[in-house]
């Protein structure tokens, strides 16, 4: 290589190794390919933040939890009231409604006993406040209402009752107000009340009390009689002109003899 040669080989290698260091100034060392990892942060801190929240069911789980605690706590009490309350069913087999009248048969004195053991009724009573007793309605079938005569009986259902009527066929009592009720009461005890309220027979209600001795014979069983005693007159209750019967009492004595057994 001539002399020329060489001086011109060498200005070029430093015109090349000067555009190189040029090049490397303006742009700087090229950033590594991890360098992404740096735009990922945001996403790992909205984790944090969403962290501390995914703790709040904790929270609430908690008092929830408290919640039912107390709920339970309060409901103990509730449930031990409702035990107290008792419903007793009146037991046909074991009941027996009757009325009893006087009246001259072929002119002798006569006393005329008509019953059934068709009764239906309940007594509910709230043993931690006796005062709190209730009587529902009680239902007699006066169709079902049978004396020593057939002949007799035949005219009370279609002439003296008219429970030949269906409109006529149950005596019902509805119960309104009971006085004398104790303010405790014990497994033998006897209870001596008076049970007012509408009695209804063929149609016509009046107001009727009835002295009620109810004794306590077991948890699980009450017995009793109510007895009153009312006109034939109030309830529009006339009999029929029979030669062979006179001189019927306008009163009548109503009774009601019962067993209510409870669960």
């Amino acid at each position: 290589m001539t002399k020329n040669q060489n001086r011109r080989f060498l200005l070029l290698f430093s015109l090349l190794l000067a555009s190189v260091v040029v090049l490397w100034a303006c742009n700087g060392p090229r950033q590594p390919a991890t360098a992404p990892a740096e735009s990922e942060q945001p996403v790992a801190t909205a984790a944090s933040v969403t962290e501390p929240a995914a703790v709040a069911p904790v929270t609430d789980t908690t008092a929830t939890t408290d919640t039912t605690t107390t709920d339970a706590a309060t409901a103990e009490p509730s449930n031990a009231a409702s035990a107290e309350v008792r419903v007793f069913t009146i037991d046909p087999a074991q009941s027996q409604a009757r009325f009893t009248l006087d009246e001259e048969l072929m002119g002798s004195p006569k006393t005329v006993v008509g019953a059934t053991q068709a009764v239906e009724g309940a007594i509910t009573i709230d043993l931690a406040d006796p005062a709190k007793t209730a009587i529902g309605p009680i239902q007699i079938d006066a169709r079902s209402l049978a004396t020593d005569s057939s002949r007799r009986d035949g005219a009370i259902q279609r002439f003296i009752l008219g429970t030949s009527n269906d409109a006529n066929r149950y005596i019902v009592f509805t119960p309104t107000a009971i006085a004398g009720v104790p303010a405790k009461a014990a497994v033998g005890d006897t209870l001596e009340l008076q049970v007012t309220g509408d009695l209804t027979i063929s149609g016509v209600s009046k107001p009727v009390t009835f002295a009620t001795t109810v004794k306590v014979d077991s948890e699980n069983q009450l017995s009793g009689l109510a007895t009153a005693q009312v006109l034939r007159s109030d309830f529009n209750l006339s009999i029929p002109s029979v030669p062979s019967v006179a001189n019927v009492t306008d009163e009548v004595k109503l009774e009601l003899e019962f067993v209510a057994t409870g669960a």
